[in-house]
């Protein structure tokens, strides 16, 4: 994974610190615009959803702190990889999960989320959904 500038991680973890305190809400809308961008994407998930939101969460935090820990970090992505691949997720899935990411932290954020900031979680999302396939 080609490392993210220092100043990039910096942004993401300051708008994770942002996230964290309204973290079962944001999961929830993360959800739900991954639902509404591929209505499709639904079928591969329980009724159920609870669970599965605090493993977001859960993943998206220890990554957030490994981010410049590519040691700590390649392994987990391709284990990660390989178990998404298992549930039937496809290379062309990662775009609408990326894109639900962006519009949840836009959303959850608030103004402070600008062009930077989302330029960062862009930059660190293609690389890591990248090692993930």
């Amino acid at each position: 994974m080609s490392p993210l500038t220092d100043k990039e991680i910096e942004l993401i973890r300051a708008d994770w610190k942002a996230v964290v305190p309204i973290a079962a809400i944001a999961a929830s809308l993360f959800y739900e615009n991954l639902f509404m961008l591929d209505p499709h994407l639904r079928v591969m998930f329980r009724p159920d959803m609870r669970e599965q939101k605090q493993k977001l969460v859960a993943m998206l935090t220890l990554i957030v702190e490994k981010l410049d820990d590519d040691a700590w970090l390649k392994p987990v992505l391709e284990r990660l990889g390989h178990r998404h691949k298992r549930y039937g997720v496809r290379p062309e899935h990662y775009g609408p999960v990326g894109a639900a990411l962006i519009a949840t932290l836009r959303e959850g954020i608030g103004p402070s989320f600008d062009e930077a900031h989302e330029a960062a979680w862009g930059n660190a999302y293609h690389l890591l959904a990248e090692r993930m396939q």
